[in-house]
């Protein structure tokens, strides 16, 4: 399912017992239900996860579990709606290679997904839907490559758009890994500076095919301030040496320390499992930390009450259908300013100006569940943005997202940045963190082991291994081509390619 927390029956205790649910039904004989569910979990590499509860997991390592259910039952079948959404990219990698080995081996996978960018280096064939109707149907690496996609709101692969930026011939390249000879071979062609080679067609583009230079930030319209209304107090937001372990032992963070500025969006990244979610409910009091301090402005986070913290701290929740439960989306919003003492005139201008900020106004009397999820997880930032906080954290934003989606938040964080609010946003989606971020802090085993600028962030190999991470594409060619080591975004590569002619 979209939703792995869907798929987990609620009918076992442990991992093991809930992987192996679907063997007890077709009657497996005990001897071979404990070698196959054994043998899955090693190759979803969740072995160490067996005596867990499936409830007390990371959305990450829910989704592994609800992949290892089906894929041990050895199906010559499989249908997967996003089953990497909550992954992080080197998990998306290992659940890649396994359904590529099943492929071999003779299975049929059929994957929906808005991650073409991992996709791609496994998918034979792809097809492209729009409403309901099959648009295209070709080889994967042709689909993937069109501009079509675009046009249709989906977001193609890196390489694909630099090489359309750039004015580069078809066939774009889809991968990194073939992306490096066709962008070798480009860059071959170009004159040498010493050499006197013409120059006066050399390509000046900016991302979106557009002529001039290329600013650190992909580029969206200039955000406008947002209404008065959601102008906060400034509020930072400080943790000192932070530990916390959760009743059953486990060890969720390990001395962490970090700061967060108003004006600023950090992203928060690490494996699945590193911490992240833990962190971001000891700010909003939903946890409260085994040792050292979380400070929210002037206030100690301990000393007050969930109640008083979410007028300074708005979460939406990685899984939106954990915090809907209203029978409208204009009550779903009104919900949270409600309970924080706002009415009548008030109360009207909060929950219409969080349905404008997220393009909700049309939906206001739709029920949430009749929404599709990703339209579900706007739901649950407008009724965030309701509660006019100063700090803001979102867990997993670009989930299930296209590339509109993906436009449309990006702008939403822009205008919030702008008006001086605390942002804190989880992701495993290394292009958003390197596109959006001010700041990127990284975390592993429940520490944080670097915090700043995206471009100085991705380029600590050493660190992104221990992590268990990788860059996004676009750091990963341009250091491969020699073109910068802190290069992140497509404007910066554009740029840097554009400097090879001057």
């Amino acid at each position: 399912f979209q939703n792995p927390f869907n798929q987990i029956t609620g009918a076992r205790l442990t991992v093991f017992e809930e992987v192996a649910f679907g063997l007890e039904n077709l009657g497996v004989l005990r001897d071979e239900m404990v070698r196959r569910v054994q043998a899955v979990l090693e190759r979803l590499k969740i072995g160490h996860l067996a005596e867990r509860s499936p409830y007390a997991l990371s959305g990450g390592q829910q989704q592994r579990v609800a992949i290892a259910s089906i894929l041990v039952l050895a199906p010559q079948v499989l249908v997967m709606d996003e089953p990497t959404a909550q992954l992080d990219p080197v998990g998306t990698g290992e659940v890649m290679d396994v359904l590529a080995d099943l492929a071999e081996a003779g299975a049929s996978v059929v994957l929906a997904t808005h991650k073409l960018a991992q996709a791609a280096p496994f998918a034979q064939s792809a097809l492209l839907l729009e409403e309901g109707r099959l648009v295209r149907h070709a080889a994967a690496a042709e689909v993937l490559a069109d501009p079509l996609l675009d046009e249709l709101g989906v977001e193609r692969p890196a390489p694909a758009r630099l090489a359309q930026h750039l004015g580069l011939p078809p066939l774009w390249p889809v991968t990194v890994e073939d992306g490096l000879p066709y962008f070798r071979a480009a860059l071959r062609s170009l004159p040498a500076p010493e050499s006197g080679g013409d120059r006066s067609s050399a390509p000046r583009w900016a991302p979106g095919g557009q002529a001039g230079g290329a600013s650190d930030r992909t580029p969206h319209p200039t955000p406008q301030p947002l209404p008065s209304l959601l102008h906060p107090h400034p509020t930072p937001v400080a943790l000192d040496e932070v530990h916390f372990t959760y009743p059953s032992g486990v060890e969720a963070l390990r001395g962490v320390s970090l700061s967060l500025e108003p004006g600023a969006i950090t992203t928060l990244i690490g494996e699945n499992g590193a911490g992240k979610t833990t962190l971001s409910k000891l700010i909003n009091g939903l946890l409260r930390p085994t040792a050292g301090r979380v400070r929210v402005g002037d206030w100690l986070a301990a000393d007050h009450p969930v109640s008083d913290l979410a007028h300074r701290v708005g979460y939406v929740f990685q899984n939106p259908d954990e915090q809907l439960f209203k029978s409208t989306v204009w009550d779903e919003v009104a919900f949270g300013p409600r309970n924080l003492g706002l009415t009548g005139r008030r109360l009207q201008q909060a929950v219409t100006r969080a349905l404008e900020l997220t393009g909700l106004t049309a939906a206001a009397e739709v029920h949430p569940y009749d929404l599709q999820l990703a339209e579900r997880r706007w739901v649950a930032i407008a009724s965030v943005l309701a509660m006019e906080p100063p700090v803001i954290i979102l867990d997993e934003p670009t989930t299930g997202q296209d590339r509109r989606g993906r436009e449309r938040l990006a702008r939403l964080l822009d205008r919030l940045r702008v008006a001086g609010h605390t942002l804190l946003a989880i992701t495993h989606d290394m292009d958003f963190a390197a596109e959006q971020a001010d700041l990127v802090a990284m975390m592993a085993d429940g520490r944080v082991l670097t915090v700043g600028p995206p471009g100085q962030v991705f380029a600590d190999a050493t660190l992104l291994r221990q992590a268990g991470l990788e860059s996004p594409p676009v750091a990963r060619l341009a250091h491969a081509l020699s073109l910068g080591s802190q290069i992140v975004t497509e404007a910066q590569f554009v740029a840097a390619w554009a400097g090879r002619w001057e």
